[in-house]
């Protein structure tokens, strides 16, 4: 039932008390609805839009009965004076979806329903499709006897209208009260759906066509064999294509609820007049949804008729047909796999033969395509069939393909299968087609003409290619390429190439990073130009709170040493120990007197933070799988290797990091400063995050008992220099 909420009508009151008081005060307009008129007969667009989202307002102001026989009557005639003016009816029909309150609740509903009627009944479609969401809305709340007797009506209605727009506007509603109404109504239900389908308008024949696959869901089977099959069958030789190509969708909605024999007998021959159709629009759109009506015909009905239809869909003489059909290559042959599995009885065979006889010379004929945008859509999924093939069948049919593509084709075709590359390595490795690669990436990375969005995506990639080849190839080929790709002209390439570091250095190591990256990292905050000197704050950020680090959801756990719990080991006792004076002594560098004014400068500042995703778009998607994304959290095995991410950074910020952010605290540049407080925010967070956890019941049981108190320790370590207390932790290392 419909309540009025009372923390809104308050909210509502003391917006009308705001509403213009001047211009109350010099026209003399006390009546809200008065104010309302007026504001909707302005000439100014923006001031009528703003009367109409303050429609709810004017309905508090009024009472029930001045609402129902004063607004609404007005908002009938406004549909039919504003009629060209979108916005604002778009708008009115968005309003009225919560109004059923403000006219007496569901009794009067009529009233509402009356204006969302005429505005279904537009002309623009949007404002018909908003209507339309508005109606669905109020009929979930209405009890079956009045959606029956109120609201089946008004439908009715619209369903004999002279005129198109409100017939277009029905069948989703009927599809809506369908279900909750007598037998009776449902007859008749049907038989108005029935004779739309049929009407002489293309339009309403469109409308219903488009709307009969939801139909069909709610449908019984009974009328659906009688009555609506043969419909179906009439989109299907209707003389408008537009109309014809919904039949697909109709079909393909009559097959999920039949049997795999009455799909053989009802609607196969259907599926493949589309298939065959005059119109590429028809074609295409069975091409678009092959895998969907793959799945509804099941294993048996696919291999009989579908996957001949498909290769004919392959071999079409429109290029669009074809680009259709080879995006979803990947998930047909994936479909025939699952199948073939569920109903396989020879254990021992592996893959399904029909990929490797009928689909996969699919696949040489589309690579071999004269149409660019046959061979790009191609080359954006083919990797992801390498699993499926497994390595004999990649390296013997599917190799020789990539690497030609990669050697030959356009950048385009190039850049798709460089992006998926990790399908390729994950199966055959990388020694097959590493050289290959490797050049593919150097041409990229050094063609400034080449998209900006390839460069920045190539990070996945030389990601992928450091994890299957170690640290050794990594600084041999593929650090001078990121080298370049951080020192990129474009700076969302520059933003986004920092998101690997911390993932190369949680699979390497600190010490190799140390040596190797990180020193050409810190050269970056002596560059000329103060737009190269962030890369070097861009890189810090990343390390201290990584982008892809998986975010902690669940309650009661710690955030980074959750895994150390439970373990009885002398060598976490003293990791543990060591980790927590590297972090109390990174928390006494926020005592510097400098430290404390960037901070507190930046706080002042008010500048919205510069998020990262706004220039990375789908790169992070790419890193979801196949990454372990846990890069700050300790586990115990970890322990062991003694080249802890979490220690090594909490090493590398308590030297070199505060040395490099002092000297840019420093740069004549305000916006570099104002970075460097941000990053400081970011470490800051990372020590108290990291003191919590050490605050925790589960990880104080594991530390040893000092001698010392806080405070004479506090002191005592104050007078320490570094190099001393670096000595005292590599001591403590020694001894674990």
């Amino acid at each position: 039932m419909w309540r009025r909420d009372p923390n809104i009508i308050h909210e509502m009151q003391n917006l009308l008390v705001e509403m213009d008081d001047n211009e109350i005060a010099e026209e003399g307009v006390t009546n809200p609805l008065d104010l309302f008129v007026n504001e909707c007969n302005d000439l100014d667009a923006e001031v009528r839009i703003s009367s109409i989202k303050k429609l709810a307002t004017v309905a508090v102001a009024l009472d029930a009965e001045k609402t129902r026989t004063e607004l609404m009557p007005y908002l009938e005639d406004l549909t039919e004076s504003i009629y060209n003016d979108d916005e604002i009816l778009m708008n009115l029909a968005e309003q009225l979806v919560h109004f059923v309150p403000f006219v007496g609740g569901i009794e009067h509903v009529e009233s509402v329903l009356c204006v969302l009627e005429k505005l279904a009944a537009v002309e623009e479609n949007i404002v018909r499709e908003k209507a339309i969401e508005s109606l669905k809305k109020i009929s979930e709340e209405l009890n079956d006897d009045d959606l029956e007797h109120k609201f089946v009506p008004l439908v009715f209605g619209m369903t004999e209208s002279e005129w198109f727009t409100s017939k277009c506007s029905s069948p989703s509603l009927l599809t809506v009260c369908y279900p909750r109404v007598s037998d009776e109504i449902r007859a008749e239900i049907r038989r108005v759906f029935e004779l739309l389908c049929k009407d002489e308008s293309p339009l309403v024949r469109r409308s219903f066509g488009g709307k009969l696959g939801d139909f069909i869901k709610v449908l019984e089977l009974q009328y659906l064999k009688e009555q609506f099959i043969p419909i179906s069958e009439t989109f299907s030789k209707d003389e408008q294509d537009s109309v014809r190509l919904l039949a697909v969708d109709i079909s393909l909605n009559v097959a999920l609820r039949l049997t795999q024999e009455e799909v053989d007998e009802l609607v196969v021959n259907t599926i493949t007049e589309l298939s065959c159709d005059s119109s590429w629009r028809v074609r295409y759109q069975v091409a678009n949804k092959i895998c969907e009506i793959q799945t509804a015909f099941g294993h048996d009905l696919t291999r009989k008729y579908l996957v001949l239809i498909y290769q004919n869909l392959i071999n079409d003489a429109e290029p669009q047909v074809r680009e259709a059909s080879a995006k979803c290559i990947v998930r047909f042959c994936e479909l025939l796999q699952e199948t073939h599995q569920a109903n396989r009885k020879d254990e021992d065979d592996q893959l399904d033969p029909v990929i490797l006889q009928q689909i996969f010379p699919l696949i040489q004929t589309l690579d071999q395509d004269n149409n660019p945008d046959v061979k790009e859509a191609l080359s954006s999924v083919i990797t992801a069939i390498c699993p499926l093939l497994g390595l004999e069948n990649t390296k013997l049919l599917l190799l020789p393909l990539i690497t030609a593509s990669l050697m030959n084709d356009s950048s385009r075709v190039k850049e798709n299968i460089i992006s998926n590359l990790n399908n390729i390595i994950s199966v055959i490795g990388l020694a097959d087609i590493a050289d290959t690669v490797l050049q593919i990436i150097v041409d990229l990375v050094n063609n400034s003409a080449s998209v900006w969005r390839t460069r920045r995506n190539l990070i996945v990639t030389i990601n992928y290619i450091a994890k299957h080849s170690g640290s050794d190839y990594f600084d041999t080929h593929l650090k001078p390429l990121y080298q370049k790709l951080l020192n990129d002209g474009v700076y969302a390439v520059r933003k986004t190439a920092p998101l690997i570091l911390p993932i190369l250095i949680k699979n390497f190591g600190f010490e190799w990073a140390k040596g190797s990256i990180l020193t050409n990292i810190w050269l970056f905050a002596e560059h000329k130009h103060y737009l190269y000197r962030y890369v070097c704050l861009f890189c810090i950020d990343e390390l201290v709170s990584p982008t892809l680090e998986a975010k902690c959801v669940e309650e009661n756990r710690l955030r980074y040493l959750q895994q150390l719990i439970g373990k009885d080991d002398e060598n976490i006792r003293i990791f543990l120990n060591t980790l927590r004076k590297l972090n109390n002594r990174l928390q006494r560098k926020f005592k510097q007197e400098w430290v404390k004014n960037t901070i507190e400068a930046t706080q002042n500042e008010l500048i919205p933070e510069d998020d990262i995703k706004k220039y990375t778009e789908d790169t992070i998607n790419m890193f979801v799988t196949g990454n372990n994304l846990s890069i700050l959290s300790v586990r115990s095995e970890d322990v062991l290797i003694d080249d802890v991410y979490l220690e090594g950074l909490l090493e590398l910020a308590v030297g070199k990091f505060f040395d490099v952010l002092k000297r840019l605290a420093e740069d004549p540049v305000e916006n570099v400063q104002s970075l460097v407080g941000r990053t400081l925010m970011r470490i800051r967070d990372l020590c108290t995050a990291l003191d919590s956890d050490f605050q925790s019941e589960q990880i104080k049981v594991f530390l040893m008992d000092e001698c010392e108190s806080e405070e004479e320790k506090e002191i005592s370590d104050d007078n320490k220099s570094m190099e001393e207390e670096m000595l005292e932790i590599l001591d403590e290392k020694l001894k674990a």
